[in-house]
């Protein structure tokens, strides 16, 4: 039995510390999505969750760590849409019952399973928030946020998620951990306030297509930038923890990021607009609860413990003003201070 445990803790450590092995936003950008939508909530959702908003920002990852021990995990963060044609948009079914009943579901779990199962997540949170279960509205919350998030960005969206069909090896961490790690700072980020989202089956759908479309220009900038710096200004050694690394370079990333016409910076912005939407809508629908069971922060996530749902039961679905980045963090203060 210890042995055991040995080696599902040595598969974490693995995994965390090579961030390659996932088609995910880096770590650091999902906790910042996560914990900026709190501050975009309106009272009295706004009130409960800045209580857990330190949970919120740390489980933002949780579902990319699942990824080490749950065989399921992985599908649910992405879609391949060039393997369905380019009519995804119109006859793919919104619901996994019929899904599944149009399409093989060992094709559809190859392929991606995220807009059923980000809709699945939402679900789970109505009913964390109707029962007035503080640790599962955290739980699912912080999900939603993560799922929702990797809707937004191009790359995982297509099968060639990596640049591995291109000869553009790396570009997933370029695009999506690079930037946002040397540029995040200097971003203005327009945040518009929550909308209510009457069927997020047809939302999930709306935010795929739009972070889709800029697919081509994601790959066509990273050769053009590749082209234009000479080969000794691509790359630099970069500290991570105890060794130094090569990666591409402040220069290279700031070639990438200019080229795209700030594209990382939209889709957190919208990334962030649109978890705290949801989180919203998911509050609403549950008849707007006005409290819900305060959780023991020392016990909290122990209830987990790694257990998956599997992917055939998930269930069928049947529901401005602009501020700047800067203003936004000082509000996290403010609201610290209280």
């Amino acid at each position: 039995m210890a042995s055991r445990w040995l080696t599902c803790l040595c598969l974490v450590i693995c995994f965390i510390s090579n961030p390659e092995t996932a088609r995910a936003w880096g770590f650091m950008a999902h906790r910042y999505i996560n914990e900026s939508a709190v501050y975009l909530l309106p009272q009295p959702l706004l009130g409960y969750m800045l209580q857990y908003k330190d949970e919120l920002r740390d489980r933002a990852v949780a579902a990319d760590q699942r990824r080490a021990w749950d065989p399921q995990e992985a599908a649910r963060h992405f879609i391949d849409l060039d393997h369905w044609g380019d009519s995804v948009f119109y006859c793919m079914p919104m619901n996994w019952g019929d899904a599944i009943r149009c399409y093989h579901e060992d094709s559809l779990r190859e392929h991606g399973v995220l807009p059923w199962h980000t809709v699945t997540v939402y679900r789970r949170l109505v009913n964390a928030f109707v029962r007035g279960d503080a640790e599962s509205v955290c739980r699912h919350a912080a999900d939603l946020g993560h799922y929702l998030a990797d809707a937004h960005v191009p790359l995982h969206l297509c099968s060639n998620y990596n640049g591995q069909f291109t000869g553009q090896h790396g570009i997933h961490a370029l695009l999506e951990s690079r930037i946002p790690e040397y540029f995040i700072d200097q971003m203005l980020l327009p945040f518009k306030r929550p909308r209510w989202i009457p069927d997020v089956r047809l939302s999930i759908w709306d935010i795929i297509r739009e972070s889709s479309a800029p697919l081509a220009s994601v790959f066509d900038c990273e050769r053009r930038c590749r082209t234009t710096l000479p080969i000794p200004w691509q790359f630099s050694p970069i500290q991570q923890g105890s060794r130094l690394v090569r990666k591409e370079s402040k220069e290279f990333v700031q070639c990438y990021d200019q080229c795209l016409g700030g594209l990382m910076g939209q889709r957190l912005s919208a990334s962030i607009h649109n978890v705290a939407s949801w989180w919203w809508s998911a509050w609403i629908e549950a008849g707007q609860p006005k409290g819900v069971t305060r959780m023991d922060k020392r016990t909290f996530g122990q209830k987990e413990k790694g257990l998956s749902i599997p992917v055939s039961e998930i269930e069928e679905i049947q529901v401005d003003t602009i501020t700047s980045l800067r203003v936004l963090n000082q509000q996290s203060k403010e609201c610290d201070e209280r």
